[in-house]
């Protein structure tokens, strides 16, 4: 009897250790530590129109990249930088040229 109470003394003692552990790293692991062990890999899909959709990606990448060391990006020109047929391969030109003259829109 005495020797199955040792027994189950320790390994209630073991699975307390373990717990301890366990909440150990869960506050050594904040929310600003994962963000510094993490680097993330974005792909932003724009189009350069004029609107500064490029300046806006190019923002966010480097607050990703501040937050993330590590982090990757590309962006991508949705209109241009894919091989497309008509119409899509006038949509960028098409917008230009409406954003241009709003009487076109009507």
């Amino acid at each position: 009897s005495t020797s199955s109470s040792l027994s189950v003394n320790t390994k209630q003692q073991q699975n307390t250790e373990t717990m301890d552990n366990a909440t150990k790293e869960q506050q050594n692991n904040t929310p600003a530590d994962r963000e510094n062990n993490r680097s993330l890999k974005i792909l932003f899909l724009s189009s350069d129109t004029g609107g500064g959709h490029r300046a806006s990606a190019e923002a966010l990448a480097n607050q990703f990249q501040r937050h993330f060391p590590g982090t990757t990006y590309d962006l991508m020109d949705v209109w241009s930088d894919i091989d497309s047929s008509w119409p899509y391969c006038a949509i960028k030109d098409t917008y230009k040229s409406f954003s241009a003259s709003p009487w076109k829109w009507a």
